[in-house]
């Protein structure tokens, strides 16, 4: 039991702690935020392997030589894949770490700490639904001791005796968990968004007019009275279509 408290606790605490600077910064990736220069690849770099393994395919794997040049997918192919530009003068961003660690150190961390609390209340709902929701019914259902190994073979039982039910299951306890849980991804993205405007003196507003941290209701009015109802449905297909999907 120990060990599935411990599995619970990591999932709803530790986790979204952990890995929220990292969040934070492939949502600022998304949207093209580039605050430094681009780096040259290096000639041993593993970001330069992995350009040559696309760049010269055919070197990898055969496929160029089952097909012509002139066929319009060997075309399709070079298009897709293949640059004009020599490795010397390939220019790459830093990666995922690279630019957490840039901007920890370099820039403005009230994104981070102004969106935490939506932000984790969005992915602890979320979590708590899709998930742990399965836990807690199998455990619910039977009378036997409730731990993890009574739990992981209920689980079994029930996936081997209908998987189809099992899968429809899942997808629907993870559907609800994007429908609750999106009014405070929302938020947490208004949020994050203004304050990297803010932090870049893009634009300057009274507090009237800033997002919150802890105050939710402010934050939905303001949403509600700038943006109309339909702001809090934003994304939310495009949302279920990523979440359902993973």
């Amino acid at each position: 039991m120990f060990l599935l408290s411990l599995i619970v606790f990591t999932n709803l605490f530790l986790i979204p702690i952990l890995f929220h600077p990292f969040n934070i910064c492939r949502h600022f990736i998304h949207i093209g935020h580039e605050p430094y220069h681009g780096e040259y690849l290096q000639i041993n770099s593993y970001e330069s392997y992995l350009y040559k393994i696309i760049e010269y395919l055919k070197s990898y794997i055969y496929i160029s030589s089952l097909i012509k040049s002139e066929n319009i997918f060997q075309q399709l192919f070079n298009f897709l894949f293949k640059t004009n530009k020599n490795l010397s003068k390939k220019i790459f961003y830093p990666n995922l770490i690279k630019y957490t660690k840039m901007y920890i150190y370099e820039h403005d961390l009230s994104p981070f700490i102004q969106s935490f609390l939506t932000m984790y209340i969005s992915y602890f709902l979320l979590t708590y639904f899709s998930s742990l929701v399965h836990v807690y019914r199998i455990s619910f259902k039977t009378k036997e001791e409730k731990s993890l190994n009574n739990i992981r073979y209920r689980a079994k039982q029930l996936i081997e005796s209908n998987y189809i039910r099992w899968i429809i299951n899942a997808l629907y306890w993870k559907f609800i968990g994007v429908i609750i849980s999106h009014i405070f991804y929302i938020i947490s993205i208004k949020i994050l968004m203004q304050r990297l405007f803010i932090s870049y003196k893009h634009f300057h507003l009274n507090q009237d007019l800033i997002y919150s941290s802890w105050n939710l209701q402010k934050n939905i009015k303001l949403i509600y009275k700038y943006e109309g109802l339909k702001a809090f449905f934003s994304g939310i297909l495009s949302r279920l279509i990523y979440e359902l999907g993973k």
